[in-house]
């Protein structure tokens, strides 16, 4: 469920971010006769890489999102699920607990993407 709501967004957002690369460098490479392996690795992957991972950022807070409620209405386990049952109770420490649990998790992934930006995204500031 996560991944048909997910890859389109992410699809069409690294389709924008190669669009945006000036034709003149492709040009450029096309005068010295670069092959398009060359010119996808030497160009469009450097420049569209920190595109990517914005993309994937955006994607991850829909991701987070839809596994929420996936678990809420589609299955009886997950901490979506333990979030609204505890709900349900009125159990709310347990229902807070739970969203702590959740957007602790969101935020190591988010940490985990600022590394990945951070290592390989080096030229960026």
């Amino acid at each position: 469920m996560i991944t048909l709501i997910v890859v389109f967004q992410v699809i069409i957002t690294v389709r924008d971010y190669v669009a945006a690369i000036p034709e003149s460098i492709y040009q450029s490479l096309n005068i010295l006769n670069a092959t398009r392996f060359e010119r996808f690795r030497y160009v469009t992957w450097p420049a569209s890489l920190s595109g990517i991972i914005s993309a994937f950022r955006l994607a991850l807070g829909t991701a987070i999102a839809t596994l929420f409620f996936t678990e809420v209405y589609g299955t009886q386990f997950g901490l979506g699920y333990f979030i609204m049952d505890a709900w349900y109770r009125l159990d709310y420490p347990a229902m807070y607990g739970g969203i702590i649990v959740i957007s602790l998790v969101a935020f190591i992934l988010f940490g985990l993407l600022n590394l990945a930006e951070r290592y390989l995204v080096k030229w960026q500031k």
